[in-house]
């Protein structure tokens, strides 16, 4: 009796601990935020000690309306993080991936900043800007190239205190860059290709113990063929949480990039699917997109093991202004069905997710 006493205890205490924590990364866990910003990209990282947002897009003003207060929510929480963002990833300047940057800045303190070096997209003045702000207030700044990433030969991409700031006591994550832009324009590719920038993004990797996680930005198939070339034949990008690349367009997904890949979960960044239906129809919107494609959500379920608690149906975009209803069983999930998503991961490679926080 007294045993069954202290076991009741011990699960109760459990409960407690773990409704006070709210989600809080303890020195064995960290959170990757995926915030629901429309047709755009923005996730936060949280980490014992620390905190990185990698993207600060929004798909307009009322979403950077929504992530600033997203950020604020966080750092309410999280009191002894100081309002400090350790790093701000840009993965490429196109405005769906900085629109709220300059948000971010001027509320939140920045100690580290990267970008991909090329600020020649829809989003250049919210870059410039950051870069100013950077080097006016001392804060390291840093882009990386494609080239930089595969210099060492090791197939682990490149890494440094910029590009990992965090340092924490128990599990300390490991962060590298697998590529940037590309210096020198691959022989395969045209000149078309080397100027689109979303071939140029940074990806990035986040190692936690057992845990893993891939960012490849906007990347699409040209960009992706190069980092196949060279790290399909290592482990390099087999991860368990893969933020799937240009929110979800056929563009950016391979039945052989999955492969190497092997998620266990799979998270698309995109708008509601009629999002700019209009009229008039926007031509930069996730309807005129087509996003999520449903060859790419096909592939994604043939290479994710696991199910969803409950399959959704959901919006499956055929091509561009062309949608069909279809039913999501595994383990995908999109801020556009799921409002914001939190995957929390131990250091042990356990993994928990939350929807619609």
């Amino acid at each position: 009796m007294k045993l069954n006493l202290r076991l009741l205890c011990t699960i109760a205490f459990m409960l407690v601990f773990a409704i006070k924590s709210n989600g809080q990364s303890t020195p064995n866990t960290m959170s990757a935020h995926f915030i629901n910003v429309g047709q755009a990209d923005a996730t936060l990282l949280e980490f014992q000690c620390g905190a990185i947002l990698i993207d600060a897009g929004a798909a307009d003003t009322v979403y950077a309306a929504k992530l600033v207060t997203y950020l604020k929510a966080f750092f309410a929480r999280r009191t002894d993080l100081n309002n400090t963002l350790d790093l701000v990833i840009i993965t490429h300047d196109h405005i769906d991936h900085d629109f709220a940057l300059d948000r971010v800045a001027k509320n939140f303190t920045i100690t580290h900043f990267i970008d991909n070096g090329m600020p020649t997209g829809s989003g250049s003045e919210n870059q410039v800007a950051m870069e100013k702000m950077a080097q006016q207030k001392g804060i390291p700044y840093a882009s990386y190239s494609y080239e930089q990433a595969i210099a060492s030969g090791d197939h682990k991409g490149i890494t440094n205190n910029i590009i990992d700031p965090i340092n924490c006591s128990v599990t300390n994550p490991q962060i590298s860059i697998l590529s940037g832009r590309f210096q020198t324009k691959p022989a395969s590719w045209t000149s078309e290709e080397f100027d689109n920038q979303n071939d140029h993004s940074v990806v990035i990797k986040v190692v936690f113990g057992k845990s893993s996680f891939l960012f490849t930005g906007d990347l699409q198939l040209e960009g992706l063929t190069q980092l196949m070339n060279y790290y399909g034949t290592s482990t390099a990008l087999n991860v368990d949480v893969l933020r799937v690349g240009h929110h979800g367009s056929i563009n950016a997904t391979t039945a052989a990039y999955l492969k190497a890949v092997s998620p266990k979960y799979a998270i698309i960044s995109c708008g509601i699917w009629n999002t700019g239906q209009g009229p008039p129809i926007e031509t930069f919107s996730t309807y005129s997109y087509g996003h999520p494609s449903s060859t790419v959500i096909s592939l994604l379920s043939a290479s994710v093991p696991g199910n969803r608690p409950t399959p959704i149906t959901v919006h499956e975009g055929t091509g561009s202004k062309k949608f069909i209803l279809g039913k999501v069983v595994k383990n995908i999930y999109s801020t556009a069905w799921d409002g914001n998503i939190t995957i929390t991961a131990s250091d042990a490679g356990v993994y928990t997710l939350a929807r619609g926080k």
